[in-house]
């Protein structure tokens, strides 16, 4: 894949995000999603992310959840 390629897809993909963001947005006070998709070895992984709301709340329960996942050494949910 060229990168122009890619730059095109994760393009596309960041705006299926920010659609299914906006989808959700209507029933949260915050959203935040976080994607990676592995490209390839040369390349690495592409990351995106959306979000919606109050910085804080998000933030907030980011900073919790990360701490949860630490303390406990739990596999995160799927």
């Amino acid at each position: 894949m060229t990168d122009e390629q890619l730059e095109k897809e994760n393009a596309e993909l960041s705006e299926v995000m920010h659609e299914k963001v906006k989808e959700l947005a209507k029933y949260f006070d915050s959203v935040q999603i976080f994607c990676t998709k592995h490209e390839s070895d040369k390349i690495g992984t592409s990351h995106l992310t959306e979000c919606s709301g109050n910085y804080f709340a998000r933030y907030g329960q980011i900073k919790l959840w990360v701490e949860k996942q630490s303390l406990n050494g739990e596999e995160i949910d799927s």
